[in-house]
């Protein structure tokens, strides 16, 4: 196996982790709240409509015949408990526009979930979006906002006609980033959209098939590719990601977070230098990101270049809020240059903002102990790190030695020994501490 693509030879994990870009927008916001369930507005304010299954079955032999239509669901972004108005709870009949577009009462009704549904026979994408605009303007008067409106058309991607109204359900999802009122046509977006809400609750090969099925529509979505990119690599696929990355920057070589996220994985499989070029690649498109800045840092520091390393982690450490992963490299960073000062004080930094960074306790500890600090606070450092992290070689090597320094031979030799269990390669010291241990107690038992 090449000594590059070892898993045991690769860097630890990445610690900005993989970027995706949000699917709606350029900028950075959370994904509308998921809708609720069983809003009874438009059930109580058409009640002649068809519900839920009875809804269903009573289209059903229409659409078989249907070559091409539309189905559009309007829901209320934030249901209440507010009731439809007077006359619409009188009429109990659809809005007037049933009769000039939609054609007859059959092709209405309420699905089980609360969302009022409309088939349009034939309908392009075109005349589907202008009926939604008017139909939300009719609706707006009854529940004083307008309604979100999702539309689907009937052919797609080869779904069978049931799945139409999953499509235009979809929709409503997308349609939810613009805002009271939006409306949203089922599209790549669509289903970018539906695969984040996806991975963002764990389900990633759920995840994977609604990307899929999005460039299906679309092969050329740069937001799809990148996505789709990141699930695979979480996946462990790495070689498909590096593909589906280097895709999305053939089509756009500005996507900065194809060409970080490229560099990640290259990182993970310890090629530090093809890494290392990506992340100055993503730096000169948006040298303002942490992840990109954390990343390149760390890969600095890998490649045992603290001075380049400590440009970037500074950088990074200077966002608010995002974690004690920059101050413990940058402490790292500071010590190999020498500077136990600013180590220490990127160290306590980083415990500041993590209590539970088991790698900055124990590296803090042994600084304390280096630099003539109080002993105990230093193995309090230390043992601390190795009750949080209590299978890392490092910790326990590190916590064995003060121990050692300070005349505390047993406990000593306990740590050495789970380091050298844990691949440490401390056999010799252990053997000589184990002989030492020996010899004081022959002693005490000759005197």
């Amino acid at each position: 196996m090449d000594a590059a693509m070892d898993p045991a030879a690769a860097p630890e994990a990445p610690s900005g982790g993989f970027l995706k870009s949000p699917p709606v927008g350029g900028e950075r916001r959370e994904s509308p709240p998921a809708p609720e369930a069983g809003d009874r507005f438009f059930a109580d304010a058409f009640p002649r409509l068809p519900r839920g299954a009875a809804f269903r079955a009573g289209v059903a032999e229409t659409l078989n015949r249907l070559d091409r239509f539309g189905v559009i669901l309007l829901r209320r972004e934030r249901p209440g408990d507010e009731a439809p108005s007077p006359q619409a709870a009188a009429s109990g009949a659809p809005p007037p526009a049933t009769g000039r577009i939609a054609g007859p009462e059959g092709l209405w009704g309420v699905e089980e979930s609360g969302e009022l549904a409309v088939i349009l026979p034939g309908a392009e994408a075109a005349a589907a979006r202008e009926f939604a605009a008017l139909l939300q303007r009719e609706i707006e008067a009854l529940a004083a906002a307008a309604p979100l409106a999702g539309i689907a058309l009937y052919p797609t991607l080869g779904d069978p006609r049931p799945r139409i109204f999953d499509n235009a359900r979809l929709a409503l999802d997308h349609a939810a980033f613009f805002g009271p009122g939006g409306c949203a046509l089922f599209d790549a977006t669509t289903l970018n959209i539906s695969g984040d809400r996806r991975f963002e609750a764990g389900d990633l090969e759920g995840a994977r098939r609604e990307y899929e099925r999005a460039l299906a529509l679309d092969a050329g979505h740069v937001n799809v590719l990148n996505s789709l990119g990141v699930c695979l690599a979480i996946r462990g696929d790495f070689e498909a990601a590096i593909e589906r990355f280097a895709a999305a920057v053939r089509l756009d070589r500005t996507e900065y977070m194809a060409v970080y996220n490229l560099g990640l994985v290259h990182a993970l499989h310890g090629r530090l230098d093809t890494a290392l070029g990506f992340f100055l690649r993503a730096a000169a498109l948006r040298g303002d990101v942490y992840e990109i800045r954390l990343e390149l840092g760390k890969t600095y520091l890998a490649l045992d270049q603290p001075e380049a390393a400590r440009v970037h982690l500074e950088e990074a450490a200077r966002h608010e809020g995002r974690g004690a992963a920059a101050f413990r490299l940058l402490g790292e960073c500071h010590e190999r240059l020498g500077n136990a000062r600013r180590a220490v004080s990127a160290y306590q930094k980083a415990v500041q903002i993590n209590p539970a960074d088991a790698q900055s306790l124990s590296r803090l500890g042994g600084l304390y102990a280096a630099t003539g600090e109080n002993e105990e606070i230093a193995l309090l450092f230390c043992r601390e790190s190795v009750r949080l992290a209590p299978g890392d070689a490092r910790l326990r090597e590190r916590l064995g030695r003060l121990c050692l320094k300070a005349g505390r031979l047993e406990e000593a030799l306990a740590e050495l020994e789970a380091a050298c269990r844990l691949g440490g390669g401390l056999q010799d010291e252990v053997a000589a501490l184990r002989r030492r241990i020996g010899a004081g107690r022959a002693g005490e038992a000759a005197g």
